[in-house]
C-alpha cells in the first residue's frame, strides 16, 4: 500500500505523469527501469484493496473460598479475518501486457489462558505469599490464496472472479494454493515472596515452560529467578542510608517460524507436462532439527535508591549485565539435487552490560499552589559478541555481514562481527575526495594498487549503537494550570545514510530524485555511481522533543451534578535538533528480523510525524 509513496520519492520530479504515445502503460510516462513505477500510474490503475475483521475479547474471574486464599482464571481471545485483493489490467507497467490479479484470505486465531492459586498471610509487619500458575497459548493462522499472470479481460474484470484467465491446470499460471499453521505455548510457574514491613523483599520464583517449534528433544526449558531488597534506611533509622535491590532470572526465547525445527517440502508453483498432465514440483526448503533448543538468557541487576537532600531529591543507580547463550541462527545447506534448505540451530553466545543513572527533583514541595518536579534519567549500555562458532557450523573470527539492497553501484558489506568485540560496527572504505573527472578516490590501505576493495581497504566508519542515552522529563503545576514535557536522546551512534547513497549521486539522475545536498559545492562534482564508504556514514547524535502539553483544570456545576473538566494542547515530536542528514536520527536496532544487522536507515523509513492535539477531558 505505500508503494506510490516510495516511488514518488525516488522518481525523477521533472519527469513527465503522462505520455500518449505509451498507451502500453495506459498513457502514462514509464521508465523502463527496475523499480522505477509511475507512482500516479499505480494510483489510478492498479487495485490493491484489504478489508480486516477483528473480534478481541477477554474474560477474568475470580474466587476467594477462604481468608488469603484466592483462585482466578484468565482467557483472552483474538481473531482476525484479512481480505486482500490485487489487479493490474494488462496495459500497468507491473503486468507488461499480461495482466495480474490475485486474492489472499487469511484467517488468524490467537487464544490465550490462564489460572493461578495464590495464598496471603499477615502476620505484623510480615507478610508471605505464594502463587501456583499454569498458563496456556495456542495460535493458528490459515492462508488461502490464488493468483494468475495473463489472458486477463481488458475490462469489466474483478480480483473477485479469477476464472477469466487461463485455466490454474495448464501450467501457465499457478494453482490456488493453501497453507496452514499453528504454535503452543505452555508453562507451569510458581512464586514464593516475603517482605517485612518497608525493610526487607524477597522473591523466588521457576518456569518450566515448552514450546511446539523447537525440536522434539529440547521443548521444555526451565526458567528461574529470585530478588532480594533491602532498605537499610528503614532496618536502621539512617535516612541516609539507601535501598540495595539485587535480582538474577534466565528467561528464554524461542525462534519466530512456527516449524522451525521440522523438515518442510514445499511446492514451487513449477510444473512439468508427464503422461498427459501437468505434475506439480515440490521441494525439500527446511531440514529438521530436533535438537533445536531454547535460546537462554541469564542476567542479573544490582540498584541503589538514596535519598538526598531531605525529600526532594532521590537518586537510583542500576549496573546490570546479561549473557545470552544458544543464539538461534540460520544457515543453508546443500541437499540431494543441489537445492538450498534452510537450517535452523543453536550456537554462539553475546553478552551486554550497561549503567542508568536516575534524579527525580521535587520543588516547592512546601506550596500548596505550586509543584514542580523533574526526572533526568542517564544510561549507557553495550553488546559483545562472545562467539559465532559451533562444531557443526564454524564461523571465520570476522563474519561479514548485512548489504545495502539493490540499486545503483554494487553489494557492499556494512557490518563486521568480530568475537570479543561489540556488535554494531560500521565498516567500509575510506574516502578521499573526488578527482578532476568526478570519480571517486578511496584510499588504498593493502597497497595492492586497487583502492576501495570493500573486504580489504576498510576502516571502521561508527558505531550503530550509542554511547549513551538520556532523557528528562518535567511537570509543572501551578494552580489549575499544568505544563509538562519529555526530552530525550542519543550521544556517539552512526547511522548509514541510504538516502544520500541513492539519492546524491548525479550519475543515476536520469530517472532517480536527487537531494539538495547533492548540490553543496564538494559534492556537485561528482559524476561518478554510488559506491559505500564512510563518505555515507554519518554521526546522529539527537536531542528531541517528545512531547509538550499545557492544560487548565476548571470545576463546574449543573442540575447538582458536580464535574471536573481538563482542556489541554499536546504537541507529539516538536523538534529534533541533530546534524544527522537523513530522515531521522534515531538508533537502528535491526534490520527487519535480524538484530545482528543494526545501524542503517532504509530507504522505507517514513518521516516523523509530528501530532498537534486539542482535547478535553471531564470527570464526575
Amino acid at each position: 500500500y505505500n508503494a506510490p509513496i516510495y516511488f514518488a520519492t525516488k522518481r525523477n520530479p521533472t519527469a513527465p505523469i503522462r505520455d500518449e504515445s505509451m498507451q502500453q502503460y495506459g498513457g502514462f510516462f514509464q521508465y523502463v527501469v527496475f523499480d522505477h513505477d509511475n507512482p500516479v500510474g499505480r494510483l489510478e490503475q492498479i487495485t490493491n484493496e484489504q478489508a480486516d475483521e477483528l473480534l478481541s475479547a477477554q474474560v477474568y474471574g475470580s474466587i476467594s473460598p477462604i481468608k488469603g486464599l484466592s483462585l482466578s482464571g484468565l482467557y483472552a481471545l483474538e481473531s482476525t479475518e484479512l481480505d486482500k485483493g490485487y489487479l493490474a489490467p494488462p496495459n500497468t507497467y507491473e503486468a507488461a501486457g499480461r495482466g495480474r490479479a490475485g486474492r489472499n484470505l487469511l484467517d488468524r486465531h490467537h487464544s490465550y489462558g490462564q489460572v493461578q492459586l495464590q495464598y496471603e498471610r499477615s502476620l505484623g509487619e510480615h507478610q508471605l505469599t505464594a502463587l501456583l500458575g499454569h498458563s496456556y497459548e495456542y495460535m493458528r493462522s490459515s492462508l488461502f490464496g490464488a493468483f494468475i499472470f495473463d489472458s486477463l479481460p481488458a475490462a469489466n474484470f474483478r480480483y473477485q472472479d479469477l476464472q477469466p484467465g487461463k485455466n490454474f491446470a495448464s501450467g501457465t499460471n499457478p494453482a490456488p494454493w493453501e497453507e496452514e499453521e499453528s504454535r503452543k505455548m505452555a508453562a507451569f510457574y510458581g512464586r514464593l515472596s516475603y517482605a517485612w514491613g518497608e525493610k526487607i523483599a524477597v522473591q523466588a520464583s521457576l518456569r518450566r515452560e515448552g514450546a511446539s517449534n523447537l525440536g522434539a528433544n529440547h521443548q521444555w526449558g526451565l526458567f528461574p529467578a529470585a530478588s532480594l531488597s533491602l532498605n537499610l534506611a528503614a532496618i536502621t533509622g539512617q535516612s541516609w542510608l539507601p535501598k540495595t535491590r539485587f535480582s538474577y532470572g534466565v528467561s528464554g526465547n524461542v525462534p519466530l517460524a512456527n516449524y522451525a525445527s521440522l523438515a518442510l517440502v514445499e511446492e514451487t508453483g513449477l510444473r512439468y507436462y508427464y503422461n498427459g498432465q501437468f505434475i506439480t514440483i515440490s521441494d525439500v526448503v527446511q531440514t529438521a532439527n530436533p535438537d533445536l533448543r531454547w535460546e537462554t538468557s541469564r542476567g542479573w541487576n544490582l540498584g541503589l535508591d538514596i535519598q538526598l537532600g531531605g525529600s526532594w531529591l532521590k537518586a537510583t543507580v542500576d549496573i546490570y549485565a546479561q549473557q545470552t547463550h544458544d543464539l538461534i541462527q540460520h544457515t543453508n545447506l546443500e541437499v540431494p539435487g543441489g537445492i538450498s534448505s534452510r537450517y535452523t540451530y543453536n550456537g554462539g553466545d553475546i553478552r551486554s552490560s550497561g549503567q542508568e543513572v536516575s534524579l527525580l527533583m521535587e520543588l516547592f514541595r512546601s506550596r500548596s499552589s505550586l509543584s514542580w518536579s523533574h526526572r533526568l534519567v542517564l544510561g549507557h549500555a553495550q553488546t559483545r559478541l562472545g562467539s559465532l562458532s559451533t562444531d557443526e557450523f564454524p564461523q571465520q573470527a570476522r563474519e561479514v555481514i548485512g548489504d545495502r539492497g539493490n540499486g545503483p553501484g554494487r553489494w557492499f558489506p556494512v557490518i563486521y562481527l568480530q568475537e570479543g568485540e561489540k556488535l554494531g560496527e560500521i565498516w567500509g572504505p575510506e574516502y578521499v575526495g573526488i578527482d578532476p573527472q568526478g570519480k571517486w578516490i578511496f584510499r588504498d590501505w593493502d597497497l595492492d594498487g586497487t583502492a576501495g576493495d570493500p573486504l580489504r581497504d576498510i576502516v571502521k566508519a561508527g558505531d550503530a549503537f550509542p554511547t549513551a542515552y538520556w532523557g528528562w522529563s518535567s511537570s509543572l503545576r501551578w494552580k489549575s494550570w499544568s505544563l509538562d514535557f519529555l526530552l530525550s536522546g542519543a550521544t556517539g551512534h552512526s547511522l548509514v545514510n541510504t538516502y544520500r547513497y541513492y539519492y546524491e549521486t548525479p550519475g543515476s539522475v536520469d530517472f532517480n530524485n536527487l537531494l539538495a545536498s547533492a548540490l553543496i559545492p564538494d559534492r556537485r562534482r561528482l559524476r561518478d555511481f554510488a559506491r559505500f564508504s564512510d563518505y555515507y556514514v554519518e554521526k546522529a547524535s539527537y536531542a528531541r522533543l517528545d512531547y509538550l502539553s499545557l492544560g487548565r483544570e476548571f470545576g463546574a456545576s449543573m442540575a447538582g451534578i458536580h464535574t471536573r473538566w481538563k482542556v489541554y494542547l499536546l504537541v507529539q515530536n516538536l523538534f529534533t535538533l541533530t546534524a544527522y542528514e537523513g530522515v531521522d536520527p534515531e538508533v537502528r536496532l535491526n534490520r527487519g528480523s535480524d538484530p545482528f544487522v543494526p545501524g542503517i536507515e532504509l530507504r522505507n523509513t517514513y518521516f516523523p510525524v509530528r501530532n498537534w492535539v486539542l482535547g478535553v477531558e471531564m470527570n464526575l
